[in-house]
């Protein structure tokens, strides 16, 4: 059997495109996030701050490792190859959440988008609400926050939440929502 570079290098590149592309579709948040693909140039990002500053973020790398078997490459076992493909993207997306995650302070920080309550608690979830900006669609549907939490701290609210908390989240966002359309009503076109 001979080898030809420039198939070698095609199917890396299928596999890592793959890859990303599985990752980015099928991980709960990374799927949400805007990515903008830059052919050339320095690696790295960076974020406006609230006086539009440029805050640089360092580059990540992120990768799955994949493992194929020689038989099942000249058999053609696709069912392998997409396996190791699905795994690969998973460690991909975990990767780049993580690096996410490292990110997230300064971000936040840079854009002000910074609150802060007194504990991860039903009740500081609540008063989290009253604190934030929250977005309407032209339906008046909110456009509301993701909460990033451990696992534990997730199964802890949920256990310590009652309908109180949850009855005040909704006034909360009724209440935002009145305001925004009450906004939006007042708006005129000079």
């Amino acid at each position: 059997m001979f080898r030809l570079p420039e198939y070698e290098l095609a199917t890396a590149k299928f596999i890592g495109q793959a890859m990303i592309a599985l990752g980015r579709a099928q991980h709960p948040i990374i799927s949400q996030m805007q990515w903008e693909e830059i052919p050339e140039g320095p690696l790295g990002t960076s974020i406006a701050s609230q006086d539009g500053e440029q805050i640089p973020l360092e580059p990540t790398l992120a990768g799955g490792t994949l493992v194929s078997d020689l038989a099942d490459l000249t058999n053609t076992n696709l069912d392998a190859l997409i396996t190791q493909i699905q795994s690969a993207s998973e460690e991909w997306a975990e990767e780049m959440f993580r690096a996410v995650l490292g990110h997230l302070g300064t971000i936040t920080e840079a854009t002000g988008n910074v609150v802060k309550v007194e504990a991860i608690t039903p009740d500081g979830v609540v008063e989290l609400f009253e604190k934030i900006d929250i977005t309407f669609d032209e339906d008046g549907q909110p456009s509301l926050p993701t909460l990033v939490l451990h696992p534990a701290t997730l199964e802890k609210l949920q256990k310590e939440s009652g309908p109180e908390h949850e009855q005040a989240i909704n006034e909360i966002i009724e209440r935002k929502r009145r305001e925004f359309l009450a906004r939006k009503r007042s708006r005129r076109i000079s």
